[in-house]
């Protein structure tokens, strides 16, 4: 576990009070590792030409992401996703003044991105791992605040904001059967046709670690979720669907990677999933990878490293 990971842990323990050693350690590192993402299936919105920050960049290196920006070097970042036009970022970060984790989010303009706030929904309550939809209509994360005033436990739920205009409405509390009270949520990604990839821990129907699930969308709602076998330990998950749901990419410490956490690949074999690849030297360290994501073009890849964001050709990555 790496030093930073360490410290934050040390921070976060004060927050929640558990009925077990054991057990506080669990969710105070479920918090830690496991870094969101959309639901509800609806069209993808298209860039305008010439508008996109990132046109004629696909390094095939991995490549820190707006350094002093976005990813500062004095606290730890992770768990991105950028609005359909990309000219929009959100981002989790705890600053130097912050109390807890935070969602902020930053704006491409005049050739530059500028400095990261604090989404309006944000700042108050451990909030992390962003996604926004498709079409760009919400925002999912998952967030420890209350539910009807009553606190969790010390187990997230995933939440949503909608778009009301150019600004963000209050936040929702997904509900079951996505959410359940006896266990943590976090980190949920969808296809395109709607269905859903999530980060669970505590379920009883599972291994009860950081498992993934999927629940379809049957053209009204998401259907009760199914735990999803993927043949690897996920120690951390942080699952990413990709769009036509032909591969998943989860994070995870597993014997005979390169370093701590790494990124693992595993395509889908109709409704099985082939056994988890790890990505590679292009994309794991000796450090933790993390909270992978993809620019809502489908050109570039994002993750984690060591409290940093990086980015690299998704095309270099894939064909690896």
């Amino acid at each position: 576990m790496s030093l930073m990971i360490e410290n934050v842990l040390s921070q976060l323990a004060n927050l929640i009070e558990p009925h077990t050693l054991m057990l506080q350690y669990n969710r105070i590192y479920f918090l830690i590792v496991l870094f969101l993402f959309p639901f509800f299936g609806c069209e993808r919105a298209s860039i305008p030409a010439g508008e996109n920050p990132f046109d004629g960049i696909a390094p095939d290196v991995a490549t820190l992401f707006a350094p002093g920006v976005v990813s500062d070097s004095t606290s730890m970042e992770f768990g991105i996703s950028f609005t359909p036009d990309m000219r929009e970022v959100y981002f989790t970060s705890q600053k130097a003044d912050d109390e807890t984790f935070s969602i902020y989010g930053a704006r491409y303009e005049d050739g530059q991105w500028g400095g990261p706030e604090i989404a309006p929904f944000s700042g108050e309550f451990f909030d992390a791992d962003p996604f926004v939809t498709h079409d760009g209509s919400r925002l999912v994360f998952f967030s420890m605040r209350p539910v009807m005033g009553v606190e969790t436990g010390g187990m997230p739920d995933i939440w949503y904001v909608e778009k009301d205009g150019r600004e963000w409405g209050p936040p929702v509390n997904f509900g079951a059967p996505v959410n359940l009270p006896e266990s943590g949520e976090g980190f949920i990604t969808a296809t395109d046709e709607g269905t859903l990839y999530y980060s669970v821990m505590n379920r009883v129907d599972a291994t009860g670690n950081h498992d993934v699930y999927r629940a379809r969308w049957n053209g009204d709602s998401h259907v009760a979720p199914e735990y999803l076998n993927l043949s690897i330990v996920a120690e951390f998950s942080n699952p990413f669907i990709a769009p036509d749901e032909s591969y998943l990419i989860i994070d995870s410490k597993q014997a005979g990677g390169i370093g701590g956490a790494d990124l693992y690949i595993s395509y889908r074999e109709g409704e099985n999933w082939s056994a988890p690849q790890n990505l590679g030297p292009l994309v794991n360290t000796e450090g933790d990878e993390g909270t992978p994501a993809l620019s809502p073009d489908g050109r570039l890849f994002f993750f984690s490293r060591d409290g940093d964001i990086y980015f690299i050709s998704a095309e270099t990555v894939l064909r690896s």
